[in-house]
């Protein structure tokens, strides 16, 4: 069994069944089993399986991820200021194939340094600071678009040129303070897979299959379809990168729960390289390697930067294989070196006996 992605993160409901029902992880992974099929069952009605979501909820290492910003205080409707944004950044979203889509306000802390921080990103982040009139942070609204290539981007932000409230763009393919903001104040808003939309959906609504977004899509050949919001929420949800806090080892633990009864949390695991994986990442993976100075590295010192980053990164990909006993996940890996900056993507194996991660695969 494999599961793309499961969040915990935003969802506190699994937290609330457990302890509402005392629940070991035995019969919270029945749970999220149950959940799981359930989603797929209601996927399987709109034409559009399972397998089909995992460009969108899975990072890409070759993708962009961009964060198109607005000033609400420019909109000619003050109330409903989302709606006509939107009406100008949806053409274009329309002719992306398939991503995650969010949007909401910045509402980040109030204090003088927080919003000095924020100013200060903004400037550094926004390919357009002659349009920034920075006051305060909950003055402007965000759409959030993950798989995106570089012409994607360069696309959508040149047809936004004549959007009086239109402010820029951020490229937040990469860690930083102003993606860790924008990850933890707005929500995913839809998922589109080819000619399709999805959105969250309560319970009460689900019956009839259609979903429902605020914005006239009446003009764009698509159809619309609700998932059950805890479905939705649990394993169709994108989760944009942000710095990683203690409280999201609960985050991999439930992650893990999902496709094995004896779920771990990963915080203080070893890594382990075998001779012969380090030896083939060396000779048929140093191109690629070379490009951030990995190559050059020993095993140890591999072993190292892999141990600082795998709490740093969400886990995707989770995997567990009954006839082998196998828990595998996938992490992205940042390297820095100078300006070069490049994402891998790493495999492991969890080997709970030994509390090590084993590297499988890196590239």
């Amino acid at each position: 069994m494999e599961i793309y992605t499961f969040d915990a993160r935003n969802i506190i409901v699994w937290n609330v069944i457990k302890s509402s029902f005392e629940m070991n992880p035995v019969e919270m992974h029945k749970e999220i089993i149950d959940a799981f099929e359930q989603t797929k069952e209601q996927l399987k009605k709109t034409g559009v399986s399972y397998d089909k979501f995992k460009n969108v909820l899975v990072p890409n290492k070759d993708k962009h991820e961009a964060c198109f910003i607005f000033d609400s205080q420019r909109t000619v409707n003050s109330v409903s200021y989302g709606t006509e944004i939107f009406n100008h950044i949806l053409p274009e979203i329309m002719k992306i194939q398939n991503a995650a889509v969010f949007y909401g306000d910045i509402l980040c802390g109030h204090s003088r340094d927080v919003q000095i921080r924020m100013c200060t990103e903004f400037y550094n982040k926004i390919n357009r600071t002659d349009r920034i009139n920075f006051q305060h942070s909950r003055q402007y609204f965000a759409v959030y678009v993950n798989n995106l290539s570089a012409r994607n981007i360069q696309i959508i932000d040149k047809s936004l040129e004549n959007c009086v409230s239109y402010v820029g763009f951020a490229d937040l393919t990469f860690s930083c303070f102003l993606k860790d903001v924008v990850a933890s104040c707005i929500g995913q808003g839809f998922i589109k897979i080819g000619n399709k939309i999805f959105v969250s959906t309560p319970f009460d609504d689900i019956d009839n299959g259609h979903g429902y977004i605020p914005f006239d899509c009446d003009q764009y050949p698509v159809d619309i379809f609700g998932v059950e919001d805890i479905y939705f929420g649990s394993f169709l949800s994108y989760k944009i990168q942000r710095r990683y806090v203690d409280s999201d080892n609960e985050d991999q633990f439930w992650g893990l729960n999902a496709v094995t009864t004896t779920p771990t949390i990963l915080a203080g695991y070893d890594i382990e390289i075998e001779d012969n994986k380090y030896d083939y990442l060396m000779q048929k993976k140093g191109g690629s390697l070379s490009i951030t100075g990995l190559n050059a590295m020993t095993k140890n010192e591999l072993i190292k930067v892999l141990k600082s980053q795998i709490n740093t990164n969400y886990i995707f990909n989770i995997s567990f294989s009954k006839e082998f006993d196998c828990l595998k996940f996938a992490t992205l890996v940042e390297i820095y070196c100078g300006k070069i900056r490049r994402k891998y993507l790493a495999a492991f194996q969890v080997k709970k006996e030994k509390k090590t991660l084993r590297l499988i695969s890196m590239y």
